[in-house]
């Protein structure tokens, strides 16, 4: 009977090292995505400039809970978001609903996504954020229309100048701490520390949940 050795062909000891460097690098790949996924739905932490990020909160022109005094009621938690325009307002909606999910209360500043602010933005943002009148945000919220409050044009005008201002300023903060992210944003304080996210990130109300119950 005839018979014949077949050789089959091993791998070599420099293709099994290539193997496992591909294994290894691939590995590593995967580990640093991840890694930088997570940094992204990181909140921000503002370490540069917190005194302009301060100065620009307390003159931003807010709409949200008050008390009789008109001093605002809620949690440390600022919400920065367009109105009036296409998209947007269904964007802040949602922000909002997710921190009514997570039992947290902002203030909001409504800024104009042009400039200048088209004259019916500049109107409602100057409506829903007069000192005092928290109840015409609420009317907003629940889309009911509201009441002509603002009937001076000069008025409204300068409302939706130092909103766009206010975002602008707050953008610029934000932007030095390295978040440059299309609105709306969530600024939050716990504590001494000041935080910033964007508020379409699904976490984004959790996040700030934990850092002020903890």
């Amino acid at each position: 009977m005839l018979t014949h050795k077949v050789d089959i062909e091993r791998p070599t000891y420099l293709a099994l090292l290539l193997a496992a460097a591909l294994v290894s690098f691939g590995w590593a790949q995967w580990s640093l995505n991840q890694l930088g996924a997570a940094q992204a739905q990181a909140p921000v932490l503002i370490v540069h400039d917190r005194d302009a990020l301060i100065a620009a909160l307390q003159d931003a022109p807010f709409a949200g809970p008050a008390g009789e005094d008109g001093r605002p009621l809620g949690d440390p938690v600022w919400l920065i978001a367009h109105i009036g325009c296409e998209g947007c307002d269904a964007a802040t909606a949602q922000a909002l609903a997710r921190l009514d999910r997570a039992g947290l209360t902002a203030q909001v500043l409504f800024a104009p996504d042009t400039y200048p602010a088209a004259p019916e933005t500049a109107a409602l943002i100057a409506t829903v954020a007069r000192t005092g009148e928290a109840a015409h945000f609420q009317t907003w919220r629940d889309g009911r229309p509201l009441p002509p409050v603002i009937t001076d044009p000069a008025e409204a005008e300068g409302y939706g100048e130092l909103a766009r201002q206010s975002a602008e300023r707050l953008a610029a903060v934000l932007a030095a701490n390295g978040l440059d992210a299309a609105l709306p944003v969530l600024i939050w304080r716990d504590e001494g520390s000041w935080r910033a996210l964007p508020a379409g990130r699904p976490a984004a109300a959790a996040a700030i949940q934990r850092d002020l119950q903890s």
